[in-house]
């Protein structure tokens, strides 16, 4: 009976250990000194992460230690193929174990010579200062990142997945997930699908702001608005141009759309104007307008990093109305304030080098 009891004792403290030592797999190496800024632990930045040392699978060691970001490795011996590791821009910084130190969350982006790029989000940890990959997760290959959060212990991250019948370059699903550590790993805890994009059925049928129709607004239809000019025969017309670009504009990770309108109202100016169109629950919300100019060519928007870019023919000196010659590429950017121009760059005059 004795030796029965024991046994069980023995047994049940070999249990503890293994438990014990389970929970410590996985724990940074003590080896590191302590880097501390007035006795208290070295906040993580961008500038450490990107030097860290990240585990991924892969590597050939399980684990690798980036500089400045980025990782190579020849794939195989007699190989041109190489195994990178790189560390993108998204990267957020917030406590995610419950002590007192901001720890961080970054997107690791891998490759292996073949067409897939993996993309996978890791977990940093602040110990004593110093950086250390305490879990990861993986998000998908060839997905796009949109924003990565942290909010009370909570890990956001938003995407973009592909959905039935997308490419692999080219995922069109809007998707959220959310993080938090539990028992010593990274769980997902939350994995919705936001409102759908914006068709270009629902566009060309919204409401948009415009200072030419006398209440403010103007209620397409099938992209066209029609309103007679009091004590005249003429009208205002004003049209979507068939010139549309999806993306997020406010960060939320869910695609927006960038449109341009052109606007008459009897005279011969044809202005056009740049519109920032918010996707809220699957419905367009118009928000934000810029004038582009009066009889001026558009040749391409494009929406990416939450700008708006807008390549365009202008007037340049000399030109006549009709005839604007001057290529540009102008940023905005959607704020508070509405869309602001960030930058405007001169292409030359078109027909110079065509």
């Amino acid at each position: 009976m004795m030796r029965s009891v024991v046994s069980y004792l023995l047994f049940l403290v070999l249990l503890v250990a293994a438990i014990f030592l389970a929970g410590c797999a996985g724990q940074p190496p003590f080896e590191q000194e302590p880097n501390l800024i007035d006795g208290e632990p070295a906040p993580l930045t961008v500038e450490v992460l990107k030097n860290a040392t990240y585990k991924s699978e892969f590597v050939k060691a399980g684990q690798a230690q980036l500089k400045d970001g980025v990782y190579e490795e020849q794939a195989a011996p007699d190989s041109a193929s190489k195994n990178t590791l790189m560390l993108t821009e998204h990267v957020a910084f917030g406590d995610v174990n419950g002590d007192p130190t901001a720890d961080a969350a970054v997107v690791l982006a891998a490759s292996g010579g073949g067409s897939g790029t993996f993309y996978t989000l890791a977990i940093v940890i602040n110990r004593m200062g110093n950086p250390f990959h305490f879990h990861t997760a993986s998000l998908g290959d060839r997905i796009k990142v949109e924003a990565v959060e942290i909010e009370d212990g909570v890990i956001t991250v938003r995407m973009m997945v592909h959905g039935e019948g997308d490419a692999m370059c080219c995922p069109t699903q809007a998707e959220v997930r959310r993080y938090n550590l539990g028992f010593g790993v990274l769980r997902l805890i939350e994995r919705t699908t936001p409102a759908g994009r914006l068709t270009e059925e629902a566009l060309r049928n919204a409401t948009y702001q415009h200072e030419f129709p006398k209440d403010g607004h103007a209620q397409l239809q099938d992209g066209k608005y029609e309103e007679a000019i009091e004590g005249s025969a003429s009208k205002i017309h004003i049209a979507l141009m068939d010139v549309v670009a999806l993306g997020d504009l406010n960060g939320d990770g869910i695609w927006d759309a960038a449109v341009v309108l052109e606007a008459s109202g009897g005279g011969s100016g044809t202005f056009r104007s740049l519109e920032a169109v918010i996707n809220e629950e699957g419905a367009p919300v118009h928000v934000a307008s810029a004038l582009l100019g009066d009889r001026v060519k558009i040749e391409e928007i494009i929406v990416a990093d939450q700008y708006i870019r807008v390549q365009m023919v202008t007037h340049g000196e000399g030109d006549g109305m009709c005839c604007p010659t001057l290529r540009v590429v102008q940023l905005y950017q959607l704020t508070e304030d509405g869309l602001e121009l960030r930058h405007q760059e001169e292409k030359g005059r078109v027909g110079d080098s065509e």
